[in-house]
This record gives structure tokens, C-alpha cells and sequence, in this order.
């Protein structure tokens, strides 16, 4: 009796593993096909996290299939343990990207992906139009996670012939900025291959200042000249707020750009200083709903925190 699971079974283990799912939450396969994977094979995850997961899915197997005489466990995995278990750790981790799994690290939160962010990117998916062929600026892009999502999407829509418009990723600390970078180079990301990415050093506290707040503007509305701004999990310090709506309204007013921020509501009433602040500055402040939208998230609530806290908000220019 055949016991190893289909392709389809398999799917959902290999992106709990891709996504460093705590392994004690894993849906657990019969066989070694994982260890196949090409793109984990490039980009494995960090040996401490491989000896949890081997740990975790041999003890299961030898639990559960002990008595059964068809049953045989892959050599493979035995292997692959014995392997990681002499292997060092590493000081980040690598997937598809490579980023901190603290909440800060080196005096930033920027090292790592959040909650936001997910959903931004799958509202972009279910939503592509809002972005192919058209140039954006990212704020607060830490390590390039949207950046990727939106590069990538503007690939596979391209036409042999079209010019990729600019994509403009930007952060204020250059050690964010250089994780993003290397991120949207890594070879297994198609945005590798896009040659439209940029990064900017952008400090949101510069419109605040009169000397420095001409050449900001000139950067945004000149040089980078977005028709889309996006944002996501970059309301999280009351102490931003200003300098970030500030930022905003250099880069929009008197035109007509868009802006699509994604924001986890942690405090409501900072929620609801930064609304009425974006008010008080002359900025339009639409919530959108996403109700109807596909429900097969890029990433489970496993994986996540839960996204029910997420809102979703248009920013325009008051004409």
C-alpha cells in the first residue's frame, strides 16, 4: 500500500516549512519529498529551525507507524537529520528572503516582515490592476517583501516589448535598505529580474524640516514621480505619525496620486490620532472594504498574526 502523499497532500507541509511554521504545528507527510524541493535546497532555512522540524516529524512517525509492517521511513530523513544536527546556525534566516525574526534588531523594526504587509500584498493580488504599468513608491519598505510581491506581479504581466515602469523602494536605515536589496536580487525571487527597482534613502522627519523639505519634495514628485504610493505596518509609533503624513502630503498634494497604506490597529487611539491628523494636513482618508476578496491567503493564520486587526486605507489629495 502506496502511503506517500500526492503532490496536493504535500503542498501545505512544504509552505509551512518554507515559512518557518512552529513545527509542532505541521501537518506531518509519510515520505522525504521536501528534502527535494529546489528552492529550499538554495534557500534552506537555518539549521536550528531544520533540527526542530526533523525532531518533531521523525518522533511522529515512529509514534504513529511503528506497528505498521508496510511502512517504511526514508532513509533520506534520518540522513538529513544527522546532517543539521552537526551544522552552525546562522545570524538570519533564508527562504525566499532574508530577514530578523525579532521585533527589533540593530534599533530597527525593519528587519523582518509584517502582518500588513501580507495583506497588502494579497489584496494586490487579487487586485492587479491598481499596480501593473505603473510607477510606485514604496514608504517604510524594510526588507522588500511588497516590493517583491509588486515587482513580481509587474513581470508576469509584461509584454516582450513593454518598458518596466519605475518601482521605488525606500527605508531611512541603509542597513534595511541593503537587506532589500539583496533580497530583490536573490535569484529563486522574479523580481530579480526586474530592472525597474530602485532604492532611496527617505527620512520622513526631512518634510518637517524647512531646509531639507524642498529637496525631499523634489525627490518624490520629480525624480521618483509616483502615480501609486504604498504603505504597510508603518503606523506603529505615535512619535511618526507627523513626519510620515508629512511625507505623504509633499508627494501628493495638488495631483492626482493615490496612496494605499495597510495598518494593524494595535492601539485605536493611535488609529484614530493618525486619522485625524491625515485630516487636519488636507489629506482625503477613504476605508476600503475587502469583503469579496479571495480567501485563499498567500500565508495562514499558523504563519501570521491574525489579519482581522488590518485596515485597509486610500489617501488623496483634498482638491
Amino acid at each position: 500500500m502506496d502511503r506517500s502523499p500526492t503532490e496536493p497532500d504535500l503542498f501545505p507541509i512544504l509552505r509551512q516549512y518554507s515559512c518557518l511554521s512552529p513545527a509542532n504545528k505541521i501537518y506531518l507527510p509519510t515520505d522525504a519529498s521536501i528534502l527535494h524541493n529546489s528552492l529550499l535546497l538554495d534557500y534552506p532555512p537555518t539549521a536550528q529551525y531544520q533540527r526542530s522540524f526533523w525532531k518533531r516529524i521523525i518522533a511522529h512517525l515512529e509514534t504513529n507507524y511503528d506497528e505498521d509492517d508496510e511502512f517504511e521511513l526514508s532513509s533520506e530523513i534520518y540522513d538529513c537529520y544527522i546532517e543539521v544536527l552537526h551544522e552552525s546556525q546562522s545570524s538570519y534566516l533564508t527562504t525566499t528572503l532574508l530577514e530578523s525574526r525579532n521585533v527589533i534588531e540593530g534599533g530597527t523594526t525593519g528587519l523582518r516582515t509584517w502582518t500588513a504587509a501580507f495583506y497588502l500584498a494579497q489584496y494586490f493580488l487579487d487586485n492587479p490592476d491598481l499596480i501593473l504599468q505603473k510607477r510606485i513608491l514604496e514608504l517604510g519598505s524594510g526588507i522588500g517583501f511588497m516590493g517583491i510581491v509588486m515587482a513580481s506581479l509587474q513581470m508576469l504581466s509584461r509584454a516582450s516589448d513593454d518598458i518596466l515602469p519605475k518601482l521605488w523602494l525606500t527605508d531611512v536605515d541603509e542597513t534595511v535598505l541593503s537587506v532589500c536589496r539583496r533580497n530583490i536580487r536573490l535569484p529563486c525571487n522574479l523580481s530579480s529580474s526586474h530592472d525597474g527597482v530602485e532604492t532611496a534613502r527617505v527620512d520622513w522627519f526631512d518634510a518637517l524640516d524647512e531646509l531639507a523639505a524642498p529637496a525631499l519634495k523634489t525627490l518624490l514628485c520629480e525624480q521618483i514621480d509616483p502615480e501609486l504610493i504604498v504603505g504597510s505596518d508603518i503606523v506603529f509609533d505615535p512619535s511618526l505619525v507627523h513626519p510620515l503624513l508629512s511625507t505623504l502630503k509633499l508627494a501628493i498634494e495638488g495631483s492626482n496620486r493615490t496612496a494605499l497604506f495597510a495598518l494593524t490597529m494595535r492601539n485605536e487611539t493611535t488609529f484614530s490620532d493618525f486619522l485625524f491628523s491625515a485630516r487636519g494636513l488636507g489629506l482625503h482618508v477613504t476605508e476600503l472594504s475587502t469583503t469579496g476578496t479571495t480567501s485563499k491567503h498567500i500565508l495562514t493564520n499558523d504563519v501570521v498574526e491574525d489579519m482581522s486587526a488590518v485596515r485597509l486605507l486610500k489617501f488623496s489629495a483634498t482638491l
